[in-house]
């Protein structure tokens, strides 16, 4: 982005300054001082290009309620997260990942089987959020989607355990003792 802004400003300030390379006493253009001054002003721009790209890549700004995980092509993910606000990272170098930490609200379809065999489908809903000290390792070990991999089989997995004590009529009749023992799970 900032490589097409400082072409744009070239052809801008070459346009501007048409009218210098022509001389209306003589109807020539001064095609060598045009064409050293755009020479000069392409340089210039690609400079700036480039500086802006560099320090562009170099500030991340996470969001609140989030972490940033510096993933490092020389040493790999490293242990301490970014804080929410402005940070500076190498650019080409260190590549960050946001993570949010805050409370979800996560939900998803179960089934399990009861004592008696029946099936029983329901929807499951928990409250997840990753400790902030532990963004880094989480990144490195799960992945962005450690719900899908880890939580989600977790929870499946509970509930299983928790149902198959149960027929199907006690999962109604004692459905405050069935929460409890999935809560606990």
């Amino acid at each position: 982005m900032w490589f097409v802004l400082a072409v744009v400003a070239v052809i801008a300030l070459t346009a501007y300054a048409w009218k210098s390379y022509f001389n209306p006493k003589t109807g020539e253009w001064n095609i060598p001082l045009l064409t050293t001054d755009l020479a000069k002003r392409f340089g210039a721009g690609l400079l700036a290009a480039f500086f802006l790209t560099f320090v562009a890549d170099a500030v991340v700004i996470i969001p609140a309620g989030s972490r940033g995980v510096i993933f490092d092509v020389v040493k790999g993910v490293k242990t301490q997260p970014l804080g929410e606000g402005m940070n500076f990272v190498v650019p080409f170098l260190q590549d960050v990942t946001v993570i949010d930490v805050r409370t979800q609200r996560e939900g998803f379809e179960a089934a399990a089987a009861s004592k008696d065999l029946q099936t029983v489908r329901t929807t499951v809903s928990l409250n997840i959020h990753p400790a902030v000290d532990d963004v880094a390792r989480l990144f490195r070990d799960l992945g962005t989607d450690y719900q899908e991999t880890v939580v989600h089989p977790a929870v499946q997995e509970v509930l299983k355990a928790s149902t198959a004590r149960y027929t199907a009529e006690e999962l109604i009749m004692k459905r405050e003792k069935v929460k409890q023992d999935i809560h606990e799970g």
